[in-house]
């Protein structure tokens, strides 16, 4: 009998998965005020968007069915909006005992609907079927800031795709490759 990649990609899947989920259960309990304070050492002037954004966190962090966190931040340049994003995966470590990863991809580089695959990947038979994408480190470890920078220049496959798995908290891949499930995710 003989084992395919995909099948031997799902059980080393579902070990990790597995292993997550232990992490998950051994997490410490944290608060917002303590993440917001530990934040707010970092980042200056920005204390009334830190509160918020950790009351949202620690919120859905406590949930026993997590949803994927989206928060929008607007505002002039230079007042801290990537900052916040930098230092949060740092924070959310050392408060919850599970290791956060972080990516920041800059959406001003896919302005054209041919960039849609780098995000979501190709179909079958389309060059960069098979290659990396954005959402890669999702599925490698599902506890992930994401900053996507710039969203407002994105193509429109790319805010559709986004706008989808915003509402689902599931990125539906187009090269048929396994859902990738945003519940632990902070997408910023």
């Amino acid at each position: 009998m003989t084992t395919s990649n995909n099948e031997k990609k799902r059980a080393i899947d579902k070990e990790k998965v597995k292993e997550l989920e232990k992490q998950k259960a051994e997490a410490k309990v944290f608060y917002a005020d303590e993440l917001a304070e530990r934040m707010n050492q970092e980042i200056f002037g920005q204390e009334e968007a830190i509160k918020k954004i950790s009351e949202i966190i620690t919120r859905n962090f406590k949930r026993q069915n997590p949803e994927v966190t989206v928060i929008m931040e607007f505002g002039k340049t230079g007042i801290g909006k990537t900052e916040i994003g930098k230092v949060l995966p740092k924070y959310l470590t050392e408060l919850t005992g599970i290791e956060y990863g972080f990516k920041q991809v800059a959406l001003n580089e896919f302005v054209g609907d041919h960039y849609t695959s780098r995000f979501f990947g190709s179909p079958p038979s389309y060059v960069g079927y098979g290659g990396p994408t954005v959402f890669e480190c999702v599925r490698k470890n599902p506890y992930q800031v994401l900053l996507f920078d710039e969203i407002e220049k994105a193509s429109d496959g790319i805010w559709t795709g986004l706008m989808e798995a915003f509402s689902t908290g599931i990125v539906h891949m187009a090269d048929n490759s396994e859902d990738i499930d945003l519940s632990h995710s902070i997408i910023i």
